[in-house]
């Protein structure tokens, strides 16, 4: 597979979802570039062997992947050019009906043949670039059967237009007629109101185990906490998940309101992409760059919800909490990674350094109690992994 499909294949197993949190091999790494610390270098995998004679099943679906993405791409001209297909430039997707229609059963035909494929017949990796394309495809089929994006979409944009064009006098047009009062709701099934209960009770317990998600949100009890990413924490995540999944799949979809099928096909679609970077890509196992992202400050700087001092104590609450974050993902990755993926991760976080340093600087002068601005909050955020690096900047 080309370099070029690997990025498609990873961009599809990432899809819509957050990448879980930040590493210690991001912070080991980070801590030997800033002499910060003793750690063991990553040292490059050994000369691969001549690859052995490959079965027709994974030739078959070599073939089958490659005709998969072509096609993919140019049906997805705009995401082709994101990832570098420079002939697809100034292109944009058939959004026309008749091109969602032909769009959606192509996607149903893939559907069919690839989970045709025996994967145990195939070799590990395409094992998991099989996962890979059906997720993609299930997550397309549900945007476009399911939650219907693009009609939803289109119809709230010519609305928009339209009314827009009366208020401007661009255009003549009918007014836009207020819809009639709600008539009261009807009393509700037994299904109904127990589904209810199980997708609050869900979305509570996701929250609490997706801290950096729920701040993201705007649920803000969760200020300054990291999520538990030991090899216990992530075990017990993906056994609740599991749970999960078996308790939503038995719910008669054909007995809910509307709303709440859309509801149970997205909380199904979220839990089967957790479960899949977890137990299939196993990212925190294998990848520094997965760990990175919660430990960002962003939400907590550019984001006027509290009071300055109030984000100032989330910020020296995450700070407490990030030395064993870091050596849970120490734990979890191997010594020797992609370069390319360690490289990566150096960058993101050395970023995240300097934005501690600089503009969370910038953010907190305000603030009187001298513990609370920078060096009392940013530098504790960096510093128990970048000593060196971290220092305050000294004031002229």
């Amino acid at each position: 597979m080309t370099p070029a499909r690997a990025s498609v294949s990873r961009a599809a197993a990432r899809g819509s979802r957050l990448f879980v949190a930040a590493g210690l091999a991001v912070g080991l790494a980070a801590a030997v570039a800033c002499g910060g610390g003793t750690v063991v270098p990553v040292t490059p995998p050994p000369p691969e062997a001549p690859p052995p004679s490959r079965s027709a099943a994974a030739e078959r679906f070599d073939a089958s992947r490659d005709a998969f993405y072509d096609r993919y791409l140019e049906l997805s001209p705009t995401f082709a050019v994101t990832l570098g297909y420079h002939k697809y430039d100034g292109a944009l997707p058939d959004v026309s009906a008749r091109g969602l229609t032909a769009q959606a059963a192509w996607l149903k035909e893939q559907q069919a043949a690839f989970e045709a494929v025996p994967a145990a017949d195939l070799e590990p990796d395409q094992a998991i670039e099989l996962a890979v394309i059906l997720t993609q495809i299930r997550g397309d089929l549900f945007d476009l059967e399911v939650a219907r994006w693009p009609k939803f979409f289109v119809a709230a944009g010519l609305a928009v237009g339209l009314a827009a064009a009366v208020a401007c006098g661009g255009s003549t047009a009918a007014p836009v007629v207020p819809p009639p009062p709600e008539a009261p709701p009807p009393s509700r099934s037994a299904v109904a109101e127990r589904f209810d209960a199980s997708r609050d009770a869900f979305y509570d317990r996701y929250l609490e185990l997706s801290p950096t998600v729920a701040v993201t949100l705007g649920y803000h009890k969760y200020d300054g906490a990291l999520p538990d990413v030991s090899a216990r924490g992530l075990t017990a995540q993906a056994a609740w998940l599991k749970e999960q999944q078996a308790a939503f799949e038995a719910v008669p979809a054909a007995d809910l309101e509307p709303d709440q099928a859309i509801e149970l096909a997205v909380i199904l679609t979220q839990i089967r992409g957790d479960r899949f970077d977890l137990e299939v890509a196993r990212w925190p196992k294998t990848n520094p760059m997965s760990y990175v992202d919660r430990l960002a400050l962003t939400d907590y700087i550019t984001r006027d919800y509290a009071p300055l001092g109030e984000r100032a104590r989330a910020v020296i609450a995450l700070s407490g909490a990030v030395k064993a974050y870091l050596e849970a993902a120490q734990a979890n990755l191997p010594e020797a990674m992609p370069r390319t993926w360690v490289e990566t991760a150096l960058l993101q976080i050395n970023g995240m350094i300097d934005f501690a340093r600089k503009d969370v600087a910038v953010a907190f002068t305000a603030l009187d109690d001298p513990m609370m601005r920078t060096e009392g909050a940013a530098t504790r955020w960096c510093a128990p992994r970048w000593p060196t690096r971290c220092a305050p900047t000294p004031r002229r």
